[in-house]
């Protein structure tokens, strides 16, 4: 994830390789993926483990530009629950909550960003193809 003054980047590495997600430069314009310096975009990743599956996200959507302000995964195995989320370092541009669920029998694939928010959860009926290492969001940007 990439993630500063806003969540600007979210990358998805699946486990064949594949790369899914969004990306933003320094002046809110959307990238677009395979990138060649995808990492130069991303401060912070995490995994999820195999046999986890993305079942839901909330966080809170931005005034600015970019993606959102915050993000939060809620991961479900055979384990349990948990939880891995990215932030911005400014509450003060916060916007409104959004909280999704991935609908039953259906896998997470990808998010749709609009307006600032998540706008919803893009799925698949392929249950094997959990995204693996990168849920990242984008380095720290500044504003002048």
């Amino acid at each position: 994830a990439g993630h500063g003054a806003e969540v600007h980047a979210l990358v998805f590495e699946f486990e064949d390789g594949t790369l899914r997600g969004s990306l933003q430069d320094e002046n809110g314009r959307r990238l677009i993926l395979p990138l060649t310096n995808v990492s130069d975009r991303l401060s912070d990743s995490a995994k999820v483990d195999r046999g986890e599956f993305i079942v839901g996200v909330s966080g809170h959507g931005t005034r600015l530009c970019y993606l959102c302000n915050d993000i939060t995964f809620y991961l479900q195995s055979f384990r349990g629950r948990r939880e891995i989320s990215f932030s911005s370092f400014d509450d003060g541009w916060k916007g409104r909550k959004f909280d999704l669920s991935v609908e039953s029998g259906l896998s997470f694939r990808d998010l749709e960003f609009a307006g600032g928010t998540v706008v919803r959860i893009i799925t698949t009926t392929q249950a094997t193809e959990t995204p693996e290492p990168t849920t990242t969001t984008p380095a720290p940007t500044t504003t002048t």
